[in-house]
């Protein structure tokens, strides 16, 4: 009985079915249930990517205007009355706009390049800084109140964010203010969470194995899509209309799939593991080059990047070792890793640029070439060391499988015996 008792924590009720090679055929109505359960799950996954598309399309479009705009908004408050002279200039000689060494304005634009950059770290601290808690909460109360939650408090403070830094641009307020709306973007969580539900609900609606790796990558693939094409348009839109609509129009997408994610997105966690509570009544990138990257070669760019797919496979692998009110808590810790490692980059990175982008501009791209190799580098490492360990785990499945079969001799021969 001693070693039937080490073998029953060993192997679950459904590894046992797999081991001994035992199916159990469920009855009609089961498999009904099943095929209602596969339904559900498909529209829940169709949605989703609905709600996705919407929210990436908003979000990529609303981010690269903003991220010109605010350079912009410094090259004002640097050039002063010159910066109508500024335009003028480049209308006919786009290199005139800082790039020419001959441009009198040169000095001014690079500081305006700086104050951009200092203010992009400013933006990161007040924005990724709450989010790092924020985060932690939201994944470990999806487990308890349910996965909505963590769709429609990020949504809603993107919604938020987006709608004072518009108001910022379009009636030319002080420039604080968009520290205050990235403060209540990273208060709900920032887009780190908004990643986060997708991923824990795209869990919850997939079955182990390659079904929910291929659905994961899926989704990755289509917020990487979305966020490039997005970007492909916005140059165009920009140079047509300005910075102000486009992230109006940006603002439209993410109110949207705040509304999809309210009225239409399905409760996935089982209302007997939720718990009932009685409670009381960028960015410093080619600053200066706006309307020639902002059509193709950002897109160029994103479609050339084969990062994408690794991210959305380690959190599949991860999904399969937890039970599904542990995911929440599962990917909360991700979403934490996530956001304190883009906030130490982001800030020591726009820092890097802004004190190095009169000696040598590439510096922090050099930098990040290096963080980049270095990952690859300890990836590789990973895969080596799993890869050896393999045959030591199927060993000890075959063993496990063998000791099993014996206690169900013994357990069968005393069935006989009485």
């Amino acid at each position: 009985m001693g070693e039937e008792s080490v073998y029953e924590h060993l192997i679950s009720s459904s590894d046992r079915h797999s081991l001994v090679g035992q199916e159990t055929l469920s009855p009609p109505d089961q498999q009904s249930k099943d095929e209602d359960g596969d339904r559900q799950k498909r529209r829940n996954m169709t949605i989703l990517i609905i709600c996705c598309s919407f929210s990436m399309l908003g979000y990529g479009i609303y981010t690269t205007a903003y991220s010109q705009w605010i350079y912009v908004r410094f090259e004002m408050d640097a050039l002063g009355a010159n910066f109508s002279k500024l335009n003028q200039s480049a209308s006919k000689d786009p290199c005139f706009r800082g790039n020419h060494t001959d441009s009198p304005f040169k000095p001014l634009l690079m500081e305006a390049q700086s104050n951009s950059a200092h203010f992009s770290m400013l933006i990161t601290l007040c924005s990724l800084v709450p989010s790092f808690f924020v985060n932690i909460l939201l994944g470990a109360y999806s487990d308890q109140l349910g996965r909505r939650l963590i769709f429609i408090v990020p949504l809603a403070g993107n919604v938020a964010r987006t709608a004072i830094v518009c108001a910022v641009a379009f009636w030319n307020l002080n420039v604080n203010f968009v520290l205050l709306a990235y403060t209540v973007h990273g208060l709900t969580g920032d887009y780190i969470a908004f990643i986060m539900a997708v991923f824990v609900y795209t869990a919850d609606n997939t079955t182990k194995g390659k079904d929910r790796s291929f659905l994961m990558v899926f989704t990755q693939a289509v917020i990487t899509i979305c966020y490039y094409l997005s970007q492909l348009a916005t140059g165009y839109y920009i140079e047509a209309l300005g910075y102000v609509w486009p992230m109006v129009t940006g603002l439209g997408g993410l109110c949207v799939a705040f509304l999809i994610a309210l009225f239409f997105l399905h409760e996935t966690l089982d209302k007997s593991k939720q718990h009932n509570y009685n409670l009381p009544d960028e960015r410093a990138i080619l600053l200066g080059s706006q309307a020639n990257w902002l059509r193709e070669q950002r897109f160029r760019y994103g479609a050339g990047s084969m990062e994408s797919p690794v991210l959305p496979i380690i959190r599949a692998i991860l999904s399969r070792m937890v039970r599904t009110e542990e995911r929440g808590s599962l990917f909360a810790s991700i979403a934490v890793i996530e956001t304190a490692a883009i906030a130490a980059s982001g800030a020591g990175l726009n820092e890097l640029y802004a004190t190095s982008v009169d000696r040598w501009r590439g510096l922090t791209y050099f930098v990040i070439g290096c963080i980049v190799f270095f990952s690859a580098v300890l990836m590789l490492a990973y895969k080596s060391i799993i890869f050896r360990r393999q045959p030591q785990s199927a060993a000890l499945k075959i063993e496990v499988s063998r000791q099993y079969e014996k206690i169900n001799t013994s357990e069968s021969d005393c069935e006989d015996i009485g």
